[in-house]
């Protein structure tokens, strides 16, 4: 049975949480999606604590407060090239683990043979800035957050939890300072494309597989 929104509160993230949060993230996002779930348990907290470390990055979660348990994470940054970042500060970290995967497992298999063999421009950011600026997306007036991805525990899907996870986060990051947020769908994610399109988000095809989503703040035309 689901559980619905009145058993959870939406809040910023805590380092506290990054071990919740990298078990949704493993539990939402396959490896041909997220390189991450096919690595340590480690390394995927140390990605996710970027985005409590960074004062231009942002993380929003979902609790069951009664139980502890992290129900959902979506999170983002006005900051560009955060993996990148990431890379460069803990390459010995993920080089090893990588490793580790592709000896001891199928999971790192996959997401290599993945990112070799299917075009996923949502795990290189520069790729799909590119995509978008020549299908037409318009600039942002002021600043841009980019929305990396948002993710709800299988037991907490539906009953309204993804939308007082996503409606925390939007009303966060224009106070914090962004002016649009701006994310991308696979276009075979009908659910998403749904959720997104109901709460009047902006839509825009990008490539053959993929479209850009985006949301003002209210007021801001662009």
């Amino acid at each position: 049975m689901t559980n619905d929104s009145k058993t959870t509160i939406a809040r910023d993230m805590t380092v506290k949480d990054l071990d919740g949060v990298a078990e949704v993230h493993k539990l939402c996002f396959p490896p041909s999606i997220s390189i991450f779930s096919a690595l340590g348990q480690g390394i995927l907290k140390s990605y996710y604590a970027l985005f409590v470390e960074e004062p231009e990055s942002y993380a929003a979660i979902l609790e069951n407060p009664h139980t502890g348990q992290i129900a959902g994470v979506t999170f983002g940054t006005r900051n560009p090239g955060i993996k990148q970042r990431f890379l460069k500060k803990h390459f010995v970290g993920v080089f090893f683990s990588f490793i580790f995967g592709l000896l001891t497992g199928t999971a790192t298999w996959k997401a290599l043979w993945s990112r070799l063999h299917h075009k996923n421009s949502l795990s290189t950011l520069g790729a799909y800035d590119a995509d978008a600026a020549a299908a037409g997306i318009p600039a942002p007036n002021g600043v841009e957050d980019v929305c990396m991805g948002i993710a709800i525990h299988p037991e907490y899907r539906g009953g309204g939890n993804a939308t007082k996870l996503i409606e925390h986060y939007v009303t966060r990051v224009f106070e914090k300072g962004a002016t649009r947020i701006r994310g991308a769908i696979l276009k075979n994610n009908i659910a998403s494309m749904t959720f997104f399109k109901k709460r009047g988000w902006t839509f825009m095809d990008v490539s053959d597989n993929e479209v850009s989503v985006w949301i003002n703040k209210p007021g801001v035309v662009g």
